[in-house]
């Protein structure tokens, strides 16, 4: 069938049939040769309810019926999402489509109105302040909104100047690990903010990052869904103009993966900014045949690292494309001699590092045994 044939009545009522066997837009488009587009739209014309998700996690009607059970209840919406492994958005268009009222004006306490005031002023998102007070994000935007609280003014990093010169290793480490994993964003709503997003089990390096920062808001452990799986990750959101501004001057700017310039920084400071970018898209790994490590970025990045490798190891390391990808490049580098030398340069003495990557540096470099809890 070809991709984007018209449909027949046969084909939409295979296509509905396989909707409500649980499958996933994607998985129906591979099955049938239809677009996930056309998939949605046949969906959405049978009047199939939850019909356009893109994710891999459908919603059943059975898990329908436990979030509005729940709901109906009084538990909160932190405790939905944990039962039910769904999101805060989908939680509130499943009450919504069933036929439930999400109240802006669910009774609170009055002290639990001067603490979410309070709470913001301090540099809590509403988000958060939700989860912390059991209800829905507007609610907080209600709160603040009849207390007359601009939404806007707060003071969410009281180191907002801290890219504005990359003057120390640490800063040089910072601005490479978010040239690799972080993110800049809110352009369009005029409140630019940073955001990093890490596995749980690296939430301690966000901790880091939170001191040098000195980031109001706490660090949010959520779990995220992705091909039908939850995986727990810490998000890290530091909404602060003039930190955002410092990180766009030094390159670090909106869907940057494809693009990131390399930092033209001092050599003393070069190997902890590439140190970073290693910690956040880099592999070191060990096994019978030596130690290998890698990194892999936009094309400048990878090919910039790799001039530096061999300037500093007297390897011969080239970038190549990583098929079959065309934007991202890679620079492998592996031996038992020179890429000592080049880890060495990385990781001895580095004030700052990933936990996981440094154990396994100075595994390869001093024989360190490592630590399971870190992997």
């Amino acid at each position: 069938m070809a991709k984007y044939s018209r449909t027949t009545p046969e084909s939409r009522q295979r296509i509905c049939d396989l909707y409500k066997a649980g499958k996933t837009l994607p998985q129906i488009a591979d099955k049938t040769g239809f677009s996930a587009a056309t998939v949605s739209t046949v969906v959405r014309a049978a009047g199939i309810t939850g019909a356009g998700r893109t994710t891999g996690l459908r919603t059943d009607p059975e898990t329908e019926a436990l979030v509005m059970s729940l709901y109906g209840q009084g538990v909160t919406w932190r405790e939905i999402m944990e039962r039910t492994g769904r999101t805060e958005h989908t939680v509130s268009a499943i009450i919504k489509r069933n036929g439930g009222e999400i109240s802006r004006k669910k009774p609170l306490a009055p002290e639990d109105w001067d603490r979410i005031v309070a709470l913001y002023q301090d540099g809590i998102d509403a988000p958060e302040l939700g989860r912390q007070f059991g209800c829905h994000t507007s609610m907080i935007y209600y709160v603040l909104e009849h207390r007359g609280i601009d939404r806007r003014e707060q003071l969410a990093c009281d180191n907002p100047t801290y890219f504005d010169a990359i003057d120390t290793p640490a800063k040089a480490y910072w601005l490479g690990f978010l040239g690799a994993d972080g993110c800049v964003t809110g352009f369009a709503g005029g409140y630019p903010r940073l955001q990093v997003k890490l596995a749980r089990k690296d939430r301690d390096h966000l901790v880091k990052l939170h001191k040098a920062l000195q980031a109001r808001r706490p660090i949010r452990d959520i779990y995220e869904t992705s091909y039908g799986k939850r995986h727990p990750v810490s998000v890290l959101a530091v909404y602060s103009p003039p930190l955002v501004e410092g990180l766009v001057k030094h390159g670090i700017t909106a869907r940057k993966t494809n693009t990131l310039q390399p930092w033209d920084g001092p050599a003393d400071l070069m190997p902890h900014y590439w140190r970073g970018l290693v910690d956040g898209d880099g592999h070191i790994h060990i096994n019978g045949r030596g130690v290998f490590m890698g990194l892999l970025g936009s094309r400048p990045v990878a090919e910039r690292f790799a001039q530096w490798a061999n300037q500093i190891a007297g390897t011969r390391v080239n970038a190549t494309p990583k098929k079959p990808s065309t934007t991202a490049w890679c620079v492998q580098v592996g031996g038992s001699i020179r890429v000592l030398t080049l880890l060495r340069t990385l990781y001895d003495d580095a004030p700052v590092a990933l936990d996981r990557k440094k154990a396994l540096a100075d595994l390869a470099l001093h024989g360190k045994p490592l630590q399971a809890g870190l992997f």
